[in-house]
């Protein structure tokens, strides 16, 4: 009786726990948390930034291959000047021109024929570079005709003028050494011409300026005493008012002098004022036409002399 009891005990108790639920709690809603993982930065792959397209160089040297023609083309006529250690030749055409696109180096195909590339009448003159031996070889570039003013007179060239251009020349005989062992040969600028003197009167005139106290060799010495080149000059030269030749033998110590010029004329005084400051190392020669003279350091011989001397006064 007593199991009996306590069995029916526990099924009441569970029937007033079914009937009369546990009251819910007021206020908001618990969030449910989810599982959480350490939070470690991901891990990104390394990406190379963009390399941009190379530009091309101005400067760089073209390679100009067996076959392949490196073509000027000018509004305007040239004057192109191969020097280094390679070879080429350079032939004019006149459009319409064609080549091979695969031989006409840097030049774009035709759009509508991309096997060719042609030249019409937008470039009139051509100028058609090919190699002949294996090396560097710097091209010079000059207009062949000066422009011209408002008043038709010609405009001298400016260094922009002048164009230069390194081309790499492989004619296909041989392997051509690395670049870096190569010596690029440097255009070569004309010599600056020697400043020019006035000549205050016409005619050909010369004045020898040297320093006696300096040491002349037996060579000067021979071209001041020089009985040959006296008598050039004595030929040559215009003659003054009382008919004595033109032409003079100064030292620069003596004519420096407080009146060391006093018994020269006006017109060789005015020479020796437009020519001291412009002759070099002394002895110098100052040689002047009928327009205006240039100062020339002395040549080695007295022949040589002579010669300067007759390629001014014939």
């Amino acid at each position: 009786m007593k199991k009996l009891g306590l069995f029916l005990l526990l099924c009441a108790a569970a029937a007033a726990s079914a009937a009369d639920p546990a009251p819910v709690p007021k206020g908001p809603p618990v969030a449910v948390k989810q599982v959480k993982f350490p939070d470690f930065p991901s891990v990104k792959p390394k990406v190379d930034p963009p390399v941009p397209a190379p530009k091309a160089d101005p400067d760089a040297p073209a390679k100009l291959g067996k076959g392949q023609y490196y073509v000027v083309a000018s509004p305007k006529p040239l004057l192109i000047l191969p020097a280094g250690t390679g070879e080429v030749t350079v032939q004019t055409r006149k459009p319409p021109f064609m080549l091979p696109a695969a031989q006409a180096l840097g030049w774009q195909p035709d759009a509508k024929d991309p096997e060719f590339v042609t030249w019409g009448d937008e470039y009139p003159y051509l100028y058609v570079v090919k190699g002949s031996k294996s090396g560097d070889v710097a091209l010079t570039v000059i207009p062949a005709l000066n422009d011209l003013d408002d008043k038709k007179a010609q405009i001298p060239l400016a260094p922009k003028d002048v164009l230069k251009k390194l081309l790499q020349v492989d004619d296909g005989t041989g392997p051509r050494p690395p670049p870096d062992v190569i010596p690029v040969p440097k255009p070569v600028d004309p010599p600056k011409p020697p400043d020019v003197i006035p000549n205050p009167s016409k005619g050909f005139r010369v004045l020898f300026i040297y320093e006696r106290q300096a040491d002349l060799t037996q060579e000067q010495l021979n071209i001041l005493a020089s009985t040959k080149i006296v008598a050039y000059l004595n030929d040559k030269c215009v003659k003054d008012a009382n008919g004595k030749p033109e032409f003079r033998k100064w030292d620069k110590s003596t004519i420096e002098k407080e009146g060391g010029l006093a018994k020269e004329s006006a017109l060789w005084q005015q020479m020796w004022k437009d020519s001291k400051d412009k002759i070099g190392k002394l002895p110098q020669v100052v040689i002047v036409n009928d327009q205006a003279g240039v100062p020339y350091e002395w040549p080695a011989t007295e022949d040589a002399m002579l010669a300067l001397l007759k390629k001014y006064g014939g």
